[in-house]
């Protein structure tokens, strides 16, 4: 059973702070008794081995504690904090704590930005920013289905598909997993009847769709942060170099769709991981790629598909090659190839024409319908764009580039980029809101000027998604 201890220290506060930060791993927590600190057990095996003299005057079950650590709604899509680092806030509380009170903290998340009237703690030497605060006893505390009924009775409408969309974006990928936790603490996951994507939303909707918690999904993003992968997103300049120089001497036919990097092993190493104990999806799940050879938009899905019923062309496609054919982006990775009878298929990001899956599964609900496969009167979609604009990209801040005598056109083809991308979004919601029958909620991630193809971008990412979703999807409660 774990405990902590209250010890007494010989030395001054301003000592026992100096202490504190010659160590890097130790923390005293002082009450209000002279020389008495509450420490936990990392602490008190640290004090040992700098051999400062101490006294244990009592030991505490942490279970036993009157101290109560609450989760209010606003903490529920950040990771919940760890073990140790609830023995330290409990050590923390009873420091603060005065007389016979009861200490009641607040988890509100993990981010390094500032939450008003929060502290910040973990376990000695830890670096994880879990923001914590204190409560009255008796204050009423929400909890996440307090916040959204109405979004839960729209979900839960039996007349009603609902189906999710996750947009692309390289590694902003990883903020997809915000609005996964979500419908997964909701208790929504059996009303999602189908999960789309395209490109990176593609690996993420197919790993939420094989029954990969949320939470491993962001813990990928951090594990390629940290270089734990082999996986890289984007070529080195030698890369660059050595394609362009074969592409000028040694020609081939096909030489703009060779890509210069081939990340088809790694990206399949990681989904494979999760995928190996899941024979099945949990929710259908379908991915858009773009044919270079049919010159089309392709919707590839490991699900039966009906013969004569789909407008766009629907196959059924192992899991992996759909995913690894949708996140194969134009000229910087090698296409994917798929072998479809005696046919050899190339497929590149689907991206390319459908950024967020909209058109291609509204068509097939309407298509279900009219062969009666679907009852259902109404669609909802809940989708997550990314929209990783061409124009914010950090390079064309970099005073190098910027000297460049083709500056201004690069930068004008790249603000021109975005408005077509973004015009052709616009115009596929467009044609969905027409429809009174279908609704669309859109989650969009407020992120600009981030490297998408850069993993040290990821944990910015992620935290930024967490925040950013909860107040969208409060702001669709509202308005409902």
């Amino acid at each position: 059973m774990k405990s902590i201890h209250l010890i007494r220290l010989d030395l001054s506060d301003s000592a026992a702070r100096v202490l504190q930060e010659k160590a890097g791993d130790l923390l005293l927590h002082a009450t209000r008794k002279k020389h008495e600190y509450f420490v936990t057990p990392l602490s008190l095996q640290k004090l040992a081995s700098l051999k400062i003299s101490h006294r244990v005057l009592k030991n505490l079950h942490v279970e036993d504690l009157p101290v109560e650590i609450i989760y209010p709604y606003q903490s529920t899509l950040f990771d919940p904090p760890q073990e140790d680092a609830i023995v330290e806030v409990k050590a923390f509380a009873m420091a603060q704590r005065r007389g016979h009170q009861k200490m009641r903290v607040l988890y509100w998340a993990r981010s390094r930005q500032h939450l008003d009237g929060s502290f910040q703690l973990d376990r000695p030497g830890g670096k994880r920013a879990y923001r914590w605060s204190f409560t009255k006893e008796g204050a009423k505390v929400l909890r996440l289905e307090d916040k959204f009924p109405k979004i839960i009775q729209r979900i839960r409408d039996p007349e009603t598909k609902v189906l999710l969309s996750f947009g692309s974006g390289g590694v902003r990928l990883f903020a997809h997993p915000a609005l996964m936790k979500f419908i997964d603490l909701l208790g929504l996951t059996s009303s999602v009847r189908e999960v789309w994507g395209s490109s990176g939303g593609a690996v993420a909707g197919l790993m939420y769709a094989m029954g990969v918690p949320p939470a491993d999904i962001e813990k990928e993003g951090y594990n390629l942060y940290n270089n734990r992968y082999s996986l890289r997103f984007s070529p080195s300049k030698m890369e660059v170099l050595i394609n362009l120089l074969s592409d000028t001497f040694l020609p081939t036919g096909d030489h703009l769709l060779k890509g210069f990097l081939d990340c088809q092993n790694a990206l399949g190493f990681m989904i494979t991981k999760h995928l190996s104990r899941r024979r099945k999806a949990r929710v259908p799940f379908y991915c858009i790629a773009y044919n270079l050879r049919e010159k089309r938009n392709e919707v590839l899905t490991p699900e039966r598909v009906p013969k004569n019923v789909y407008v766009t062309p629907t196959f059924r496609t192992e899991a992996l090659d759909a995913v690894i054919a949708s996140s194969s982006i134009p000229i910087l990775y090698v296409p994917k190839k798929i072998l479809r009878g005696k046919t050899e298929h190339v497929y590149v990001d689907g991206g390319t024409t459908e950024e967020v899956p909209l058109i291609s599964p509204y068509r097939k609900w309407i298509r279900d319908r009219l062969h009666f496969r679907d009852a259902s009167k109404k669609l909802l979609i809940l989708a997550v764009n990314l929209f990783p604009a061409v124009s914010s990209i950090p390079m064309f801040s970099h005073w190098a580039i910027q000297k460049l005598p083709a500056f201004r056109l690069l930068k004008l083809s790249a603000n021109y980029a975005d408005l077509i991308r973004q015009a052709r979004i616009d115009e596929q919601k467009g044609h969905l809101t027409r429809d009174r029958d279908v609704t669309l909620w859109e989650l969009v991630l407020p992120v600009k000027g981030l490297n998408v193809l850069n993993p040290k971008s990821i944990p910015e990412i992620i935290q930024t998604a967490q925040h950013s979703f909860l107040k969208q999807l409060l702001a669709i409660e509202a308005g409902l």
